[in-house]
Formats: structure tokens, sequence, C-alpha cells
């Protein structure tokens, strides 16, 4: 496979929230995916008059998850194969929800438990988008998507990754995914980051006394205090014992 074309790096600075990319291929799998989201955000809006129009719209969530990700992986000093998986898991863990059977999330409320199973489908679909890009890039970078996937796949249960290091990457997509959801106007105003720092620590809280997640208490507050250390909010979580 030919380099990346100047063309198509000029595209990438446009869409990405950090310019670089592993390989060509997987920067042209960025930039693919970018470009979908770009164009749903772009006409979501129009169909739909229960949306809510605000500040958010999946495209700007997944790459500032992308970002959020990348800080996370120099912050914890990790390998720029292993910052890359985390970068580019944030920028496609929604693309799911470009399928039209998940397309309830913009409804303009709080969803119901039924619509919130229904929705949370994307993860799955988003992992099978992740299978779909292997057969048109080379062997590495198909070894580097098959490792993308099990992280996108269950980024809302993380705890179901073999893997212990792509398990604690899940964990801490899991986690910014809430930090910056809640930074976010959806169906209710979104807070500060201060807040949302503040909040989501009470959050971590619970998931760490949960019978599931408190076997991964260690995981789980690694990324949290990432993510505290990182947004400039000095103190520690509390653990469960």
């Amino acid at each position: 496979m030919k380099s990346a074309s100047p063309a198509e790096r000029r595209q990438a600075k446009l869409l990405l929230p950090e310019f670089g990319a592993y390989t060509p291929g997987i920067l042209r799998v960025e930039v693919k995916t970018a470009e979908s989201l770009k164009a749903h955000d772009e006409t979501w809006g129009t169909s739909d008059s229960n949306v809510w129009q605000s500040d958010y719209s999946l495209g700007h969530h997944s790459r500032k998850l992308s970002k959020v990700m990348g800080d996370i992986g120099t912050t914890r000093g990790r390998s720029d194969r292993q910052i890359m998986l985390g970068r580019v898991a944030g920028l496609l863990h929604d693309v799911g929800k470009l399928d039209e059977a998940c397309r309830i999330y913009r409804v303009k409320r709080e969803l119901t438990p039924e619509e919130r199973a229904e929705i949370d489908k994307h993860a799955g679909i988003s992992g099978d988008y992740v299978l779909k890009q292997m057969s048109d890039v080379r062997p590495e970078d198909r070894i580097f998507l098959a490792d993308v996937h099990p992280i996108v796949r269950y980024h809302h249960a993380p705890w179901l990754i073999r893997d212990p290091e792509l398990r604690e990457l899940g964990f801490d997509l899991k986690i910014a995914d809430i930090f910056v959801s809640m930074m976010e106007h959806r169906h209710r105003p979104g807070l500060s980051q201060f807040q949302a720092v503040e909040a989501l620590e009470e959050v971590v809280l619970r998931m760490m006394k949960d019978a599931t997640l408190g076997k991964f208490s260690l995981e789980i507050q690694a990324s949290m205090q990432t993510i505290m250390n990182k947004y400039g909010v000095d103190r520690n979580v509390i653990i469960i014992k």
C-alpha cells in the first residue's frame, strides 16, 4: 500500500484531534471514520424535531475522547503503540451509533432502560466496523486493529477483555468516556471540567463497590487518578476495601 498522500495528510490535520498515526493505513482508517462522523454531525438534526440542539455531536465527542485517551496514554508513560491504540479506539468507539438501529440516542430526554439496552448494542456494531477495516490494510495494521477491536467492542464492559494490557486501555476508555460525556450538553446541561472530575469520582466509587467491577478496582482507580492528575485536580481517589 502506498504512503499517505499530501492531500490525505492535510485532511487528517483537519479532521483528527492530534495529527499523527501509527501507519499510513491506520491514518486512512481514522480519516475515513472522522469523515463519516463529520457528515453525520452536519445532517443529524435536519429531520428530527425532537433532537436536543446543543454543543454535543457524535463526531465532536469521539474526537475529544480520542484526544483524552492520547493524554492519558502519554501521562501514564505508555508506548507509542499503546497511545495510538487508545487514540484510535477513542475515535472509533461510538461509530456504531451511525447505524439506524442505534439512533434513538438523539432524543431530547433521558433514555428509558429499554432504550438504553437498545442503544448499548452500538458497541458491538462499532466492533464489527473495526473488523471490516482489516480487509484493506497491511498485515501489521490488521494486528493493530485486532487489538483495537476488543477495546472498542467492550468499552461498556472492559472486564470482558482477556488481555491485561488491552483491558487496562478498555478501562481508560470507559472512565474517559464518562468524563467527556459529563461535560457535554445532552438531555441536561454539561458540567465544568472541575465539576466533571468531582462527579466522576463519585461514579468511580460506586463502580468499585460493584461486585463485578470491584475486582478491577486497581484498573479503575488508575484510570481515574490519571484523569485527575492530568486535568489539574490534586487529590486522591478513595479506595474501597
